[in-house]
């Protein structure tokens, strides 16, 4: 019989599926919660780079993000490459500009390693 892998404990939602309403409140797990709401922001920032339109480029870049529990993000890293830099590079430039929101009451931690897809879809 073959061995089926576990999905991963807390996956992080891909930010190409529309997120209509993230409520930091309500929902079984705050880190997800949490994740969902980074995701968020940078979803509705997220623009496709004008220098690429004639090559009609696509991609997904996974970033690693280090934010403290006022929201303030204090690491962004491209965790794994789009295989196109000017992706990686806007979808760096997105994460770093944006405000985050502060950690819901639940969560206890003082900081939080969170990974985010960026999809780019021309």
């Amino acid at each position: 019989t073959a061995l089926v892998p576990e999905p991963p404990a807390e996956p992080v939602p891909d930010v190409s599926t529309p997120i209509t309403q993230v409520t930091l409140s309500s929902g079984p797990n705050p880190r997800l919660r949490y994740a969902l709401a980074v995701q968020e922001r940078i979803a509705s920032a997220l623009r496709y780079p004008e220098s690429l339109a004639a090559e009609a480029a696509s991609g997904t870049v996974r970033l690693r993000l280090h934010l403290f529990r006022d929201g303030q993000l204090d690491q962004a890293a491209v965790a794994i490459s789009s295989g196109v830099e000017a992706l990686d590079e806007e979808a760096l430039a997105i994460a770093s500009a944006q405000a985050y929101p502060p950690f819901p009451e639940e969560l206890t931690e003082q900081d939080l390693w969170l990974e985010v897809p960026v999809v780019f879809e021309p």
